[in-house]
């Protein structure tokens, strides 16, 4: 027998059906409802499995989160509706991450709203779903929402607003657009639209028959997020302590290889780590540190090299040249390639500091270290370089998701007021272009002898 077909080198694997089901549902008890959701989809057999002990499986999962000041995560509601409405489709939708709704950036952060299903990447795209400016959120202070044919179905979202002194009563811009579609495509088959909104093909009874059923599942949706938006008060309470307890394992680990913590979080295998132990209220162990060790100590020595982008690069963090093996700090690298590299663009780095994204050196002043935006290139030109023409501009744009496109640039009726207001108009209708407003506000009311006022900047209200 060849030595490639021996018994010893021929690498032994054991089937995951070979194994007894007392033991996999003993090392799946260990299992966060993440992990258990990623595992269903790795192989069939898993989720086969998984999904035949499912009820006891994600119990279990959902009980470990009761550590400290956190609570269990409360069970997944029962919707009758037609749906994705699993285990795993629930614990995807809390921890699996997404993009945020208002930025359209990845964010790995769970929803900021759990009744309109939002979420968002910072406190800054969060203040701005709820701006009424953007128009994600159509919010009504009086009962007219009661009208509307979808409000007894569709997830809203209630708070008591102290500036108008009531409840405010709030649903998601696109979930109002879906259903006004969805209705309009059962009473007329429009394939295009159907497609375009990726709304399952229903006639009018049978659409009728579902909105039956949501009516019923939609107070279970909004006990469940109530459920869930204090059960995150706790465990965002309890994970900030996970994740300092985390930070000071590192740093003994990393004091015996004397290796600075603030790189170790930084590698992306430590801050994997560390994002998946936190995530699920658990601490690192030391096995689970020997486990990785080799890994962990080549990326450590590859970010410190500069070979290697580490997982959140700052300015001060020092990187390779492109063109040289010297390191600079990441701050520092345009200056080197306008000293040391006069043939090379500063503007092909691969990897530039903060201050110079969206920005371009003038490639009429050689040896210059001042880099330009788009319209500071063109004043840079008519100033400096009046016979010649800058250059064009050839980096990606991407259009701002919050202003609106040319297309949905329209005036429409305040809905908390029920006025006309322009919520997109600039600062500077205040001055120098309010008649010009005033004009257009009259044009979409059809109201010629009503009067305007300018109340907050760029919104116009009717004077009765």
């Amino acid at each position: 027998m060849s030595p490639s077909t021996s018994p010893s080198s021929t690498p032994s694997r054991l089937s995951f059906t070979a194994l007894s089901p007392d033991i996999l549902l003993l090392v799946f008890a260990h299992s966060s409802p993440f992990d258990l959701a990623t595992l269903e989809a790795c192989s069939k057999d898993v989720r086969d499995f998984v999904s035949k002990h499912s009820t006891v499986l994600y119990a279990n999962a959902q009980r470990g989160f009761a550590v400290g000041k956190s609570r269990p995560l409360p069970l997944k509601p029962v919707i009758s509706s037609k749906g994705n409405f699993s285990e795993a489709a629930y614990a995807t939708f809390i921890f699996g991450g997404g993009t945020c709704d208002n930025c359209s950036l990845p964010t790995d952060k769970l929803p900021c709203q759990y009744a309109l299903r939002l979420r968002s990447c910072s406190k800054v795209c969060t203040r701005n779903l709820y701006d009424a400016s953007t128009c994600h959120i159509r919010c009504y202070t009086n009962d007219d929402y009661k009208i509307e044919p979808w409000s007894d179905w569709l997830p809203f979202w209630r708070v008591f607003s102290e500036e108008h002194g009531r409840e405010i009563v709030g649903y998601l811009s696109k979930d109002v657009d879906r259903a006004v579609v969805e209705r309009a495509c059962a009473m007329r088959r429009d394939i295009e639209l159907l497609q375009q909104h990726r709304i399952t093909p229903r006639d009018e009874k049978t659409l009728n028959k579902e909105i039956e059923i949501r009516k019923q599942d939609l107070p279970v949706l909004v006990k469940n997020a109530k459920l869930l938006d204090a059960w995150a008060h706790n465990y965002f309470k309890q994970k900030k302590l996970c994740e300092d307890d985390n930070i000071e394992f590192i740093r003994l680990m990393g004091r015996v290889d004397n290796q600075r913590s603030s790189t170790l979080v930084r590698c992306p295998l430590v801050a994997r780590l560390l994002a998946a132990f936190s995530r699920d209220l658990v601490k690192i162990t030391t096995p689970v540190w020997a486990l990785n060790y080799h890994q962990i100590c080549q990326e450590y020595r590859a970010v410190k090299s500069g070979t290697l982008v580490p997982h959140k690069l700052t300015d001060d963090d020092k990187i390779r040249c492109q063109w040289c093996p010297k390191m600079f700090k990441r701050i520092g690298m345009p200056l080197h390639v306008v000293d040391a590299h006069p043939d090379k663009n500063p503007d092909e780095l691969i990897v530039k500091p903060a201050h110079m994204e969206g920005k371009r050196h003038c490639p009429e002043c050689p040896g210059s270290y001042k880099a330009y935006s788009e319209i500071g290139m063109r004043d840079h030109y008519r100033m400096h370089h009046p016979a010649a023409a800058p250059p064009p501009d050839n980096t990606e744009k991407k259009r701002c998701p919050l202003p609106p496109t040319r297309q949905t640039r329209k005036y429409n009726l305040n809905t908390t007021t029920g006025d006309a207001c322009l919520p997109f108009a600039s600062k500077r209708a205040q001055t120098t272009k309010s008649r010009r407003l005033e004009m257009a506000a009259q044009r979409v009311i059809g109201a010629s002898t009503c009067s305007f006022k300018l109340c907050s900047p760029g919104v116009l209200y009717t004077v009765p």
